[in-house]
């Protein structure tokens, strides 16, 4: 699946108006005087419909943060990935913006708090109101907070660096390098069949533009050669081969090739291998190898 992120809605309708709302509804409390318990009451009912806007525009962009979040897990990473770096910057700054003005939001309901209760009249049911909104307020940007860590750590598992590679530069993900340095760990424990089940997995999701897919698909074909999966065996040499001919392994596969089909009894196979492995490559020492083999078809 190639992941072409489009720009998603919520940067002008969702978190747009959510910055709107914030900048506009909490304007300054005029605190002029004192506040008679009618009024204050009015402006906590203000105050309550503000948050349940709050509250919309904030679901909202949540939907679409875990939209995102899906389209990150169903994608691959090796497509678009500079798309989402940059919206994942942009959706920090604006995150950044949303917390000053809650912030800011936050301090003049304390200062309308503290000039409701400079009044007289009993106003313990204000407090409560104005605690609560505080909370709802609290609680909306704890769920955004938690929100944008979650995508910004699936984010951070798909963001490139540059390696280099015979010479090469390449872009890759951290998830791709992650799993294919798994497969490498196996092969050094000698644990072939994990590394059979790390390097497949590997090579069905990262192999098609990834500069190591030369080196999995020729350890692919070793691990089962060493679990004596001859049949499997041939198939990866073969494939490896045919798909990475001028890759440096490419002599030590086609004499394991030809030993893979002889096991197999597939003798006229094993012969042409090594007739076309000792003309292609016979200065190498699986070239050399190959010469001597050969002798013994006759």
């Amino acid at each position: 699946m190639n992941l072409r992120p489009a720009r998603p809605h919520w940067t002008h309708r969702g978190l747009g108006v959510l910055i709107l709302v914030c900048a506009g509804a909490f304007a300054p409390v005029q605190a002029q005087g004192l506040f008679e318990d009618r009024d204050a009451r009015l402006a906590i009912l203000d105050l309550r419909k503000q948050v349940e806007t709050l509250q919309s525009s904030q679901a909202e962009l949540l939907a679409t943060l875990q939209r995102l979040g899906q389209q990150l897990q169903d994608s691959n990473p090796q497509q678009g990935l500079l798309e989402l770096v940059q919206q994942n910057q942009e959706l920090r700054k604006e995150v950044n913006q949303l917390r000053g003005l809650i912030e800011e939001s936050q301090a003049r309901i304390k200062q309308f708090e503290n000039a409701a209760l400079a009044d007289g009249s009993p106003l313990s049911q204000v407090r409560r109101d104005l605690n609560d909104s505080k909370r709802q307020i609290s609680e909306l940007e704890t769920e955004f907070k938690t929100a944008l860590q979650n995508i910004t750590v699936r984010l951070s598992k798909i963001e490139p660096y540059s390696v280099s590679v015979n010479g090469k530069r390449y872009w890759i993900s951290l998830s791709e390098s992650e799993s294919f340095n798994a497969a490498m760990e196996s092969i050094k424990a000698q644990e072939w069949k994990l590394a059979i089940e790390r390097l497949t997995d590997w090579i069905d999701r990262y192999a098609s533009n990834s500069p190591y897919a030369p080196t999995a698909r020729y350890w692919l074909a070793n691990s089962y050669a060493a679990s004596e999966m001859n049949e499997q065996a041939s198939t990866a040499y073969s494939a490896f081969v045919q798909m990475h001919p001028d890759d440096a392994n490419v002599p030590d596969a086609m004499l394991s090739l030809a030993n893979t089909q002889i096991a197999l009894k597939k003798l006229a196979d094993a012969k042409k291998t090594l007739q076309t492995l000792s003309k292609r490559f016979p200065k190498s020492d699986a070239g050399k190898a190959a010469v001597k083999q050969l002798k013994s078809f006759k």
